[in-house]
């Protein structure tokens, strides 16, 4: 009897079967992955924002204005992101700030178009305490304190 030499068909379709069975549960959880760590960079890339209009709100007591502290970091962000952050605005609603992100088309599936902010809100001390959330962004993408 001649040694066999290669795989039978039967082995080659079990390695098969086992690829595509791993490949369905790493693929979406890599997704998810990938989705989790943009945000977290958004995130700490907006920190630098954050002290701008802060200190822009307790020199001039408005979050927006001419000649404002974090103009050219909200341009070096949306520049350096990657392509992934299409616009950074900044809101003043009285007492509160809002540093709003919107992500572009480039960025994982479950973030596309999608929003994620900072609101500050000052009380009559002048003390203030950030908040993070998304109106539309799904829970399982932000980190636990934006949640």
């Amino acid at each position: 009897m001649k040694p066999q030499n290669g795989f039978t068909l039967i082995e080659v379709m079990i390695v098969t079967l086992i690829l595509g069975v791993l490949s369905s549960i790493a693929i979406p959880l890599y997704k998810d992955y990938i989705a989790r760590s943009q945000v977290a960079n958004t995130l700490a890339s907006l920190t630098g924002i954050k002290v701008g209009v802060a200190t822009y709100k307790y020199d001039n007591g408005t979050c927006t204005g001419p000649n404002n502290y974090y103009d050219q970091d909200i341009t070096n962000i949306v520049n350096n992101s990657g392509a992934s952050i299409a616009s950074i605005t900044v809101v003043d609603n009285g007492d509160t700030c809002l540093i709003d992100a919107q992500y572009n088309n480039s960025v994982a599936l479950g973030l596309r178009n999608k929003h994620i902010e900072y609101t500050v809100n000052f009380d009559t001390t002048g003390a203030s305490a950030w908040s993070c959330s998304s109106p539309d962004i799904e829970d399982k993408y932000l980190p636990p304190a934006c949640k």
